[in-house]
């Protein structure tokens, strides 16, 4: 019998049946459930898995290239000796000062691997004048920028040295009786850094 005159196989058992016979046979051999169809295989089909996404190796190399030099950078950049500028207190409060002068000095020591380079300084008013003190020597005293004094000084700490910033502040500036705080300012190559006095003038 050739395969066209045998028909159709059976969906359930593959046997060999002509189609005008195909229900007869599905009901008596197999019972009458449910027949496979199209949609059931192709739902079994869907379940199968899925393969991997998978990106191509040259696309990936540009952005690997980048984050490693960027960590490379970052590396280096901590590594690198650097000048760490450290005081215990930036703010001191003088209370009551009488109508003459009165100081503070702030410590300012080198924490850091590679020098502190001290550029100047300066203050917020012409009542409050400062001075640097470094082993290397003393800086001449800076005032309010615009009102006379140097204006150019350099000093150095090593690192691990400690200077000193020594605010002044002078009552005897003020035809009143001042209270409040006044500014000063160092420049060093660790950025700027701004110590802060409290003062209560009294008679």
């Amino acid at each position: 019998m050739s395969s066209k005159a045998r028909g159709k196989g059976c969906p359930v058992c593959g046997a060999a049946v002509r189609p005008e016979r195909l229900r007869g046979h599905v009901s008596r051999v197999h019972g009458a459930g449910p027949q496979p169809s199209a949609r059931s295989s192709t739902r079994r089909r869907s379940r199968q898995p899925t393969r991997l996404f998978r990106v191509p190796l040259k696309r990936l190399a540009l952005p690997l290239l980048a984050i490693g030099l960027i960590a490379i950078v970052a590396t280096a950049f901590l590594l690198m000796p650097k000048a760490v500028a450290y005081a215990d207190h930036m703010f001191y409060d003088m209370g009551d000062v009488p109508q003459t002068q009165a100081d503070h000095s702030f410590p300012l020591e080198n924490r850091g691997t590679a020098p502190l380079d001290i550029r100047g300084a300066s203050t917020s008013c012409g009542c409050t004048s400062v001075q640097v003190l470094t082993p290397g020597g003393d800086s001449p005293i800076f005032g309010m920028p615009g009102h006379g004094g140097p204006v150019e000084w350099q000093g150095r700490l090593e690192p691990g040295q400690v200077g000193s910033v020594r605010a002044i502040y002078d009552s005897l500036t003020h035809d009143d009786l001042y209270s409040g705080t006044r500014l000063v300012y160092v420049e060093t190559s660790a950025g700027t850094l701004t110590y802060t006095i409290q003062v209560n003038e009294v008679r």
